[in-house]
């Protein structure tokens, strides 16, 4: 796991900590910006990887469903989440199956988990620390 504030300024610790030679490619969850009025802040997160070596490939988990999200990401040697509303994002991996899987696609197929602000708080065991930052309301039928 890799688990940062913004990427483009820390992302020079992933060659730090892992042989960057293993991650050649990433799948690229940027949907916590979808409720966004601007993104463009994730283009330097994007770059960033690029430097790095990493192709980004993007995935929109409104596209999937639970009986194709794990086929889609177990082609990846990492997963990026990028930062955003965290209730959103979190209530999309729900809706998907990825909450329930992404503990077997870290461990079972060594997939590198990599977070940056929402992307980096799904992964811990409670999303609370963002209420007093972020808008709850846009997700109003997430309990969990």
């Amino acid at each position: 796991m890799f688990l940062a504030s913004e990427c483009s300024v820390s992302g020079d610790k992933i060659k730090q900590v892992l042989d960057i030679n293993n991650y050649s490619n990433a799948a690229y969850i940027g949907n916590a910006t979808d409720l966004d009025l601007d993104n463009s802040w994730t283009k330097a997160n994007k770059e960033k990887f690029r430097s790095l070596g990493i192709e980004l490939t993007e995935i929109d988990l409104r596209e999937f469903d639970k009986s194709n999200i794990k086929d889609e990401l177990v082609k990846y040697q990492a997963i990026y989440f990028e930062g955003g509303n965290t209730y959103y994002l979190l209530d999309l991996a729900n809706k998907v199956g990825l909450t329930e899987i992404i503990h077997e696609l870290v461990v079972d197929h060594k997939i590198l988990y990599i977070g940056t602000s929402a992307g980096s708080i799904i992964a811990g065991p409670d999303v609370g620390s963002s209420k007093p930052i972020e808008d709850w309301d846009v997700v109003p039928e997430l309990k969990d």
